[in-house]
């Protein structure tokens, strides 16, 4: 069995939604990073309030952009995959059932 072709906009999606997810979870820990950190320089309830705020902006940030990164990448990939599968044949998988 080979895959000879791949939608670019189903490649797009899939691998922008991957990354949307990937992102979200580090903008998500990168957020509770910055709020133990304020919360130790500068006090408990101006560090926990900054830091519930940076997790919210961390984590729509670096979803949207993850989505944004990686529809592009995915379009690329998958439009680059279907140029180069004439000249050296497609992917061969082996299913299982």
């Amino acid at each position: 069995m080979k895959i000879e072709h791949i939608g670019v906009s189903s490649a797009a999606f899939v691998s922008g939604g991957v990354l949307c997810v990937l992102t979200a979870i580090l903008g998500l820990i990168k957020g509770i990073l910055l709020m133990f950190d304020l919360q130790f320089d500068i006090g408990f309830t101006l560090g926990l309030g900054l830091g519930v705020l940076e997790i919210l902006v961390y984590f729509i940030v670096y979803a949207i952009a993850g989505f944004i990164i990686g529809s592009v990448a995915g379009a690329i990939s998958a439009a680059a995959y279907n140029k180069t599968v004439k000249l050296f044949g497609g992917l061969e998988i082996t299913l299982k059932e």
